[in-house]
Order: C-alpha cells, then structure tokens, then sequence
C-alpha cells in the first residue's frame, strides 16, 4: 500500500527554529496512490482534526 501527501502553507522563518504562518490557507492532503480510503489515511486525519490550526479532508 502506498500513500502520497502534499501541504499547502504560507510562513515566514522568523528566527532559527521559529515559523510564523501569515497566511489562513494552508492544508495537507494525504491520500492512497490508488485513491481508495484506507483505515490508516482515516487514522491519521482523525489525528490532524486535533489541531484547529489545520483544517483536515
């Protein structure tokens, strides 16, 4: 099984090892290669929907 994801995100490196996102559009999008739902896509969104700061599809 193989999966892909790409993230969209607007930020700026204020100082070594901090990141200010200036932007309210950003995503990740994961998915499976063959473009089928799988338990572990399904997982790890559940776990993103934890963060409010990163909208989760």
């Amino acid at each position: 099984m193989s999966s892909a994801a790409a993230a969209y995100a607007s930020g700026v490196i204020e100082k070594p090892g901090v990141v200010s996102y200036k932007s309210s559009v950003a995503s990740l999008v994961l998915g499976e290669l063959d473009g089928k739902t799988s338990a572990r896509a399904e997982a790890f969104r559940r776990g993103l929907r934890s963060v409010p700061a990163l909208p989760a599809r």
